[in-house]
């Protein structure tokens, strides 16, 4: 299992810090390996795809290379409302039939059934998730 964390640029390292120490505990069978922060995916993999288009592709529908499984296999968001690239990568893997969760604070985590858009000019919260 793979999950990309998917957390607001602004979300400081102390609160990207507790978003994965709540999904360790709700999947406590994880690593520190197995979950990638937004962040730290833009910073090993953007400069190698060139556009933003390229690299929400990659981050929802890539696979690696040598062993051909998908580069995430699970995504959770830290909030219900997400950016333009969030959002995207939120659709693209819906399409693709991946795990998309809501990481509550309280619960553990909500499935996301798809993600609505509520203002285009707002690139950083502009899209809400749906959850089921």
């Amino acid at each position: 299992m793979r999950i990309f964390l998917a957390c607001p640029r602004d979300m400081s390292s102390e609160d990207e810090k507790r978003a994965k120490e709540k999904i360790f505990m709700v999947l406590p069978q994880l690593t520190e390996e197995s979950v990638t922060s937004s962040a730290q995916a833009y910073f090993e993999s953007f400069s190698r795809f060139g556009s933003w288009d390229q690299w929400i592709d990659h981050v929802a529908t890539g696979k690696n290379y040598m062993t051909q499984e998908p580069v995430y296999t699970h995504f959770v968001c830290v909030t219900q409302q997400v950016g333009r690239a969030t959002s995207e990568i939120v659709r693209l893997a819906l399409e693709r039939g991946k795990h998309v969760y809501l990481l509550d604070t309280h619960i553990g985590l909500k499935k996301v059934a798809g993600v609505v858009e509520q203002d285009s000019q707002d690139w950083q919260k502009g899209w809400q998730l749906t959850i089921i």
